[in-house]
């Protein structure tokens, strides 16, 4: 190919002296690995284990830090007399948007612990928080209007 050597050309990344008839079998040579090579020591079962450990405290971490920015409508507490379920927190919330009495607030909505945390989007004062094990059930409503505007 190139040169006298039948194996002067390199596939792979493999040098001519890999092929050389002259290297032992049981690699007495020892040459250097690859991560010999370049510097690099196996690493231990402990560094992977440390290394491991602290990815998934970061996706812990993570996950536990939801924060969404969010237009929010209507907090409605089921206290068991006038509103039972869902249905009638959105019919409540029908009624005031028919007196005109709803509006939308931008904020930003954030998971802290086990509590849900509404906070003003410009100021960061919190405006409402909730224990997420008193939260029962969401719901987002998104309704069109011929304006293009959310009603409900």
């Amino acid at each position: 190919m190139f040169g006298s050597s039948p194996f002067s050309y390199a596939p792979g990344g493999l040098s001519p002296d890999d092929f050389s008839p002259r290297r032992s079998f049981h690699n007495d040579d020892q040459r250097d690995s690859p991560m010999q090579r370049n510097n690099m020591s196996r690493p231990t079962g402990k560094s992977i284990y440390m290394q491991r450990k602290e990815y998934s405290e970061t996706l812990n971490k993570q996950s536990d830090g939801l924060s969404v920015r969010v237009e929010h409508l209507f907090t409605c507490d089921m206290d068991g007399q006038d509103v039972n379920s869902i249905n009638d927190c959105v019919a409540k919330l029908k009624r005031l948007d028919t007196k005109g009495r709803v509006w939308s607030q931008e904020m930003i909505l954030e998971l802290q612990g086990g509590y849900l945390v509404l906070s003003d989007i410009e100021t960061k004062v919190e405006l409402d928080t909730l224990a997420l094990n008193n939260i029962i059930e969401t719901n987002a409503i998104w309704t069109l209007a011929p304006t293009t505007q959310c009603s409900h």
